[in-house]
């Protein structure tokens, strides 16, 4: 069943979707082997910088703008921030965390928003 939700900005509507998935029996785990080289806890590349805004409790913030290709598994980081890569950016809010793990993936602790 796709799971659907929605919010709007100040200017633009924005429209999340996701659909829960499951492996094929005997079609092995889709799952890459592939493992990206240990970075340690902070990025070896530095972030550029850019105003985000990101409600009216928060208002805009000076966040950091990571590429995605260039973290290693380790490294951490915490929200305010984004992390681009050519086909999605992921939001880090204030107060989060995210962790990139031995595969590339982001592990992200989202605190209570409010």
């Amino acid at each position: 069943v796709p799971v659907e939700g929605s919010m709007s900005g100040p200017e633009k509507p924005v429209r999340t979707m996701s659909e829960p998935v499951a492996p094929t029996p005997g079609r092995g785990t889709g799952c890459s082997s592939t493992t990206l080289p240990s970075g340690g806890m902070q990025p070896k590349d530095a972030a550029t910088t850019r105003p985000i805004y990101f409600s009216a409790e928060v208002g805009w913030q000076d966040a950091p703008v990571y590429q995605r290709d260039r973290l290693q598994a380790g490294n951490r980081v915490e929200g305010p921030c984004l992390i681009e890569e050519y086909a999605s950016t992921t939001v880090v809010m204030p107060g989060d965390r995210v962790e990139v793990d031995g595969f590339g993936n982001l592990i992200i602790e989202v605190n209570n928003h409010g």
